[in-house]
């Protein structure tokens, strides 16, 4: 938990920072929020600070936006939204009991998380917005560690570790994540484009394919893979265009290894010694035998788990993996650290998104079906490779509250006679002439991130 220091200058600073960005368009302010969702800190800048502008971009558009009205997708991603608010307070509760000083912190990371997230939801026909500046930051996230990896003056704050960057994100592979699904969303917005846009998004996406190769995370090709996945099965792709992305992502990695740019994400996997931690031992760098300690604690303990640090110092103390902290597989995690009951409903919400990520590939889509399931296929992998996966964390939960949202209503929608559009009431927002449709949230054409041809 912060302390009352801290967490009083982060107020204040959302009260300093809510009333200047009430000075710009809405539509601006929404950008810029999902531009600072994937930013972590910079060299001279503090973490609180960015807690800050996310947060006060969430307020400036609660206040100057109008939610949507009752839709298939707002009630599932209510639903969503609450089930991982409960999750938080009960992880929390069940922190306290044990004496935990992180499975509290986790907790209540979980309900502000949601708090933010149920203003992304309730205003759906903002999720193009959020997106297009989403994939603004990731693409400055991605030029920071190429100049990491060229050894040049950057503003990250962190240094290599290990053979890892962490450009402006807090790990590398939670930003190996951010430019998976950066890649995606670009990759999305130059299908079909004019010349100029096509250009600017493939060479967004390039620049992000490039630090995928150098930043040291394996999970972002993981996550990369199984969105392609998803999209190809949208028959979004004709062969032409995957030749011309191949095409793209090849000739990105011609020229970073041209310039003398280590791709340490492609080194790890075919050397998983290279740069792990002392006792990691296999390809999995450490994750199977932290998976088979897991399960071994949460059968011992499986009412209401063994808690976070006691965890911690059971596992360190076995000498497998030193620094391990929680298990890398997010169920797994709130079974272990609450037992029983936060191990089923993480499980619950994990196949859920699963349900709707693999139902939107049953039918061919648009952009917007195709970019939720791939963001949504991304936010899985997470679940499956890292401690929290998508239910911790502002950046996350927002993102996956979006794909919830737009893939509830594409399965709501399976009904619709092809060649009629499933369309839903407008959203009022103040301030603009027209606003985005609840259905067109995360890009379909009409929306700032795939403006109208």
């Amino acid at each position: 938990m912060p302390d009352s220091g801290e967490l009083v200058s982060l107020l204040v600073l959302v009260g300093i920072l809510v009333p200047l960005l009430c000075l710009i368009p809405v539509n601006a302010v929404v950008v810029l929020w999902g531009a600072v969702l994937p930013i972590y800190a910079t060299s001279g800048v503090q973490t609180q600070f960015f807690d800050a502008a996310r947060v006060g971009c969430a307020v400036v558009v609660l206040l100057r936006t109008r939610p949507s009205g009752t839709t298939t997708g707002w009630r599932n991603a209510r639903s969503w939204l609450f089930l991982v608010g409960l999750l938080g307070c009960y992880v929390a509760v069940v922190g306290l009991l044990h004496g935990d000083t992180k499975t509290p912190t986790l907790g209540v990371s979980m309900v502000c998380s949601v708090l933010v997230a149920a203003v992304a939801a309730r205003r759906a026909g903002l999720g193009g917005q959020i997106l297009l500046g989403y994939a603004i930051g990731v693409c400055c996230s991605a030029s920071v560690v190429l100049l990491q990896a060229l050894d040049l003056p950057n503003p990250a704050r962190s240094m290599k570790f290990n053979g890892r960057l962490w450009g402006l994100g807090s790990n590398a592979p939670r930003v190996s994540l951010q430019l998976a699904i950066g890649c995606v969303l670009l990759l999305v917005r130059g299908l079909g484009a004019k010349p100029v846009i096509q250009l600017a998004a493939f060479s967004g996406m390039a620049v992000c394919f490039s630090a995928l190769l150098a930043v040291g995370g394996r999970e972002g090709i993981a996550a990369l893979a199984c969105a392609l996945v998803v999209i190809m099965c949208q028959r979004l792709l004709r062969w032409w265009q995957l030749v011309t992305g191949a095409g793209v992502l090849a000739a990105a990695a011609v020229v970073i290894s041209a310039v003398g740019i280590e791709m340490t994400t492609i080194d790890r996997f075919s050397d998983p010694y290279m740069g792990s931690e002392p006792g990691s031992g296999d390809f999995t760098t450490g994750r199977a035998a932290l998976l088979g300690e897991s399960l071994t604690a949460f059968s011992r303990h499986w009412l209401f788990g063994i808690g976070t640090d006691q965890f911690q110092i059971l596992y360190n103390y076995s000498g497998r993996f030193h620094g391990a902290t929680t298990p890398h597989v997010a169920p797994l995690t709130f079974a272990v650290a609450a037992g029983i009951v936060g191990g089923a409903i993480a499980t619950y919400l994990f196949f859920r998104l699963a349900h709707l990520v693999f139902t939107s590939t049953t039918r061919p889509g648009d952009a917007r079906t195709a970019t939720a399931g791939a963001v949504g296929a991304a936010l899985l992998v997470s679940a499956l490779l890292e401690p929290t996966g998508p239910f911790q964390g502002v950046e996350l939960t927002v993102l996956s509250v979006l794909a919830v949202t737009v893939l509830s209503e594409r399965l709501a929608a399976r009904g619709t006679p092809r060649g009629r559009s499933h369309r839903l009431p407008a959203v009022p927002v103040a301030g603009v002439q027209r606003a985005p449709m609840p259905s067109q949230a995360l890009g379909e054409r009409g929306t700032l991130l795939y403006p109208k041809r």
